[in-house]
Parts: structure tokens; sequence; C-alpha cells
């Protein structure tokens, strides 16, 4: 186990921890585990529009994307260069976390999408499940206004988003954020064609 992941489970409070690292086992080294781990949120988005998303995140066509989404080595270099995403294939990414024995909650970004209240509240009762949290109508109400995607365009246009590995390159890391971008695209009009 890793220095920072000794010092995460050593400071005996509950953590809340972003990835996008896929459940794997290196060199003996779990990248979690259940006792380690309370529970699971995975979020879910159709393959599809992740090529059109993540091609504009790399600056890569959607052929090569596509091809770096089922490559079982794929990797991503954060924006420092100093740590790496272990990814996978998107379809074992998805499996392995699907399977992962722990209680947790998988969410369609969709279904986010189409109806962030129903969904939203479905993590906050999960969450309270797992250790109480309180479920609060009105923080939910507020949580979805302050994470709404036109506020967080605003917000990245305002301040910056520092998760934007292409701002030399004045693009927004915050896009569209909407469902079937793949659909209207050029891949999908020429494939049609055949």
């Amino acid at each position: 186990m890793g220095y920072i992941s000794k010092k995460i489970i050593g400071n005996n409070k509950i953590n809340f921890l972003k990835t996008h690292n896929t459940l794997c086992t290196i060199n003996g080294h779990d990248f979690t585990n259940s006792s380690n781990s309370l529970g699971v949120i995975y979020i879910i988005r159709d393959p599809r529009d992740i090529v059109v998303s993540y091609s504009h995140h790399l600056n890569l066509s959607y052929e090569e994307t596509f091809l770096k989404m089922i490559d079982s080595r794929a990797v991503e270099k954060t924006i420092d260069l100093k740590d790496r995403v272990l990814l996978g294939t998107w379809s074992n990414h998805y499996n392995v976390w699907k399977h992962f024995p722990i209680k947790k909650i998988l969410i369609k970004y969709e279904d986010l999408i189409n109806d962030a209240y129903l969904n939203f509240k479905k993590i906050i009762s999960y969450l309270n499940e797992l250790y109480d949290l309180p479920i609060k109508e009105d923080g939910i109400v507020k949580s979805i206004k302050n994470v709404h995607f036109d506020n967080l365009k605003k917000l990245e246009k305002a301040e910056g988003f520092n998760e934007n590995p292409n701002i030399n390159l004045n693009k927004n890391f915050f896009r569209k954020g909407r469902v079937g971008g793949l659909e209207k695209s050029s891949i999908c009009r020429s494939s049609k064609k055949n």
C-alpha cells in the first residue's frame, strides 16, 4: 500500500475520493479493496457519448479515441504528468467496478441529465444508508442548481478549471454536457450510408 493510501486510511475519517481508475491489482497492490472502502458511487455513460467527449478532451479523432477505449493497457497521464490514471477498456472498467463485492450504486449519466433530482436523491439516500447522511430536500435542490452544466461552464469561464488539459489551447473542459452526441457526428452519418 502506498504512502497516500496509508495516510487516507489512517485518518479514521470518511473520505470521498473521485477517480477514473479501473479497479485493478498491480504487482500485488490493490487499487482499493473491501476492507478500506465503505461504498462506491459509479457514474456510467453511454460509450458513444464518451467517444465524443473524450476525443475533445484528448485532442484525438473519434477513431483514435475509440481505439484507446478498447485498449486493455490504456493509461492517461495527469495534467502535471506526476501521476497516471489506469483506465483499461471501457467494458472492463465498468464490469470490475460493477462486480466489486461492496455496497454500491450505479447511476447513468443520462438519467442524471433527464431527472437530476430523482437520481441525486438516490445518491443521497445511498449515502444515508452507508453512514446516516441526513437527507435535506433544500440541500438537494441547491446542490443540483450549483452543479448544473451551465453554471459549471460559467464558473470555468470566470475562474478556469484546473483539471482542463486543454487550457493552453483555449478549449473549455465543460463543452456541452448532453446526451446523444455521436449520433449527430459525421462518423454515424458516413457509416449509415454503407
